[in-house]
């Protein structure tokens, strides 16, 4: 063999041997950092962190709890795998401003057969790309509370149009872009739960929350008796996936507080528009219609926004020409497919006060009930009626807690 070959062999075999000495080094220390993260990781699952969908499910119908990560935005994550998981008769469906409906307030159903998957939807891509969850579910009732910023487009069109636009396409199939869309936002939001899971366990470790929690020797909430899972110190989401804003039911906002939060976010153009998006009508249109092929019945609504706030949002020089088309246009595609429709989002009509409001955009679970039951006082035909007992909840209402807390719960 020449020197030449000689050399190549030689190079080949110290290239190979510094291959597996790089392969066996890595793997060494990813099982030294496995054996090093493990305990740490049981540790904060041993506090409610990091904790499953199905894990959340089986606990929830144990015993009492109060569940929210002091590092994640888990509910968001996590609620729309519950759809299912939680097989509920009624499902109450939307952003976090769905989340302060209770399972107390459905009286005539057991307790375990309501839940609220609010925060799961956040736009109408997210709406859409629930609906598989719900036809699996078989609810017999959702409550879908419609936002206004799902539906905020920079260029309007006539009403008459989008109406019989959406019309026709409800015997479409979605485009191929529609579902790019879809899978694309889920990825995304997949991907930066991921990242986040990753950056907690450094979070954590830095975080006297989680010392805190970690040695605690009860982990009763001394407010509700409830168990706390996870290293957030106030507030979290109850069985029924409503959420309780502990903080902020001790020591609320001023009325004139919230007003002026809202009415800061609209002057510095954060929801101006100027007509309907046609895009998340279609998107609204046929959910609607597949629940009613898969025989569930929706009560759609517009959820309260405190009237001062309400009444910028809708002055001609902001959102004037969106704000006369929204409501009718939603109301037009809930008919079209035979569902109920309540514009719920002037409080007053509703008998919600200011006081009544968390912050500018939730209003409390005290709100809600009195909605609950003009709906049903209104509508004797609602499907509301055969859950909801609207003189007991007159009565909750009457004997609430707090202006922010209907059952002290």
């Amino acid at each position: 063999m020449s020197s030449t070959n000689t050399e190549v062999v030689n190079d080949r075999q110290a290239m190979l041997l510094l291959l597996r000495h790089g392969v066996a080094f890595s793997a060494f220390f990813a099982c030294l950092t496995i054996l090093v993260l493990a305990p740490y990781r049981y540790l904060l699952r041993s506090v409610g962190e990091e904790l499953s969908a199905n894990e959340i499910c089986e606990l929830s119908a144990k015993e009492k709890v109060l569940w929210s990560s002091g590092f994640l935005s888990a509910g968001t994550h996590l609620k729309k795998p519950m759809i299912e998981k939680q097989q509920a008769t009624i499902l109450a469906v939307g952003s976090s401003r769905t989340m302060q409906f209770r399972t107390k307030m459905f009286s005539r159903i057991p307790e375990a057969k309501f839940y609220t998957v609010g925060g799961a939807v956040q736009n109408a891509v997210d709406l859409d790309n629930c609906i598989q969850n719900v036809l699996a579910a078989r609810p017999q009732l959702i409550i879908l509370g419609l936002d206004f910023w799902w539906f905020q487009a920079a260029n309007g069109i006539s009403s008459d149009d989008l109406i019989r636009d959406v019309s026709s396409s409800l015997t479409e199939t979605k485009s191929i872009r529609e579902t790019l869309d879809g899978y694309n936002r889920a990825f995304r939001l997949k991907v930066r739960f991921s990242v986040d899971r990753l950056q907690m366990y450094q979070q954590a470790w830095n975080d006297p929350r989680f010392h805190e929690r970690l040695w605690a020797e009860s982990r009763l909430d001394d407010a509700t008796g409830r168990v706390k899972l996870g290293c957030k110190k106030t507030g979290g989401f109850r069985n029924d996936g409503s959420y309780r804003y502990s903080a902020l039911i001790d020591q609320p906002f001023t009325p004139d507080q919230i007003a002026a939060q809202g009415e800061a976010l609209v002057q510095a153009g954060k929801y101006v528009a100027a007509g309907v998006d046609q895009a998340a009508c279609v998107r609204l249109a046929r959910f609607l219609h597949e629940c009613r092929k898969g025989g569930i019945e929706v009560v759609a609504l517009l959820p309260p926004i405190e009237s001062r706030v309400l009444r910028q949002l809708q002055a001609e020089d902001v959102g004037g020409e969106f704000w006369k088309q929204w409501p009718f246009i939603t109301e037009q595609i809930c008919g079209m497919t035979g569902h109920e429709f309540y514009d719920c989002s002037n409080p007053e009509l509703s008998g919600i006060s200011s006081q009544q409001f968390v912050d500018w955009l939730h209003a409390a679970d005290t709100g809600h009930a009195s909605l609950l039951a003009q709906i049903c006082e209104s509508t004797p035909a609602s499907a509301l009626n055969q859950y909801v007992d609207a003189e007991q909840l007159r009565a909750d209402v009457i004997n609430r807690v707090s202006e922010l807390d209907l059952y002290g719960d």
